[in-house]
């Protein structure tokens, strides 16, 4: 689901949360960022070494590249475009096949297939998995989260201790429905919650 207000949990306060690593209890060290977009706009970022020649413009599988989001130990963060539904927001992390141990592509796998699973309106979703045999890379295509992490609010005025208690509730929900299916996420910090903007802009909160 997109983060955006108006479906599911998110209805009362227009917040999302997004877990941006969520994993199967077998995956031991799988690592898969979720796009986001620095507050008022994304930052431009370093590219992954390994993966340098790729630029926006480029097509991967049907996706277009579009700007560079984040580099990490497995690969490159972009943000791309669906030729096949142009409006939605879309971002892919692409690990280096040639680089990259068989464990590592064989962990991102399954965390694809896990979160393509995972219907919760606080979980960034799973759209698609690809490989670009000519460009060597793997694809794994999530929703685009145009927010900023909860760490990035601990001094904003804003976040105030409604939205703080809320939030709770909200990160609390979601991480009883992946227990109730049995998965662990094995990396929850401030800086792997991600709110959408529009979670200071209400007015009002319930």
């Amino acid at each position: 689901m997109p983060p955006a207000c108006g479906t599911g949990h998110g209805d009362r306060c227009g917040s999302r949360l997004h877990f941006r690593r969520i994993l199967h209890p077998d995956a031991r060290d799988c690592s898969v960022d979720s796009p986001r977009a620095e507050p008022h706009g994304a930052r431009e970022c370093c590219l992954d070494p390994r993966m340098d020649h790729l630029r926006p413009g480029m097509r991967l599988d049907r996706y277009e590249l579009v700007a560079p989001l984040a580099a990490g130990g497995q690969g490159s963060v972009w943000r791309v475009r669906d030729p096949l539904d142009p409006a939605a927001p879309r971002a892919v992390k692409l690990v280096d096949l040639v680089q990259a141990n068989p464990d590592g592509i064989e962990r991102v796998r399954r965390e694809a297939h896990q979160l393509a699973q995972l219907q919760h309106p606080s979980i960034v979703p799973c759209h698609g998995l690809f490989e670009d045999v000519n460009e060597s890379v793997l694809g794994l295509v999530v929703t685009y989260v145009d927010g900023m992490p909860v760490g990035g609010l601990l001094s904003d005025p804003r976040f105030d201790a409604r939205r703080r208690r809320l939030l709770l509730k909200h990160l609390a929900e979601a991480l009883a429905f992946i227990h109730a299916r049995k998965i662990v996420h094995r990396d929850l910090k401030l800086d792997n919650v991600l709110v959408d903007d529009r979670f200071l802009a209400e007015l009002e909160v319930a």
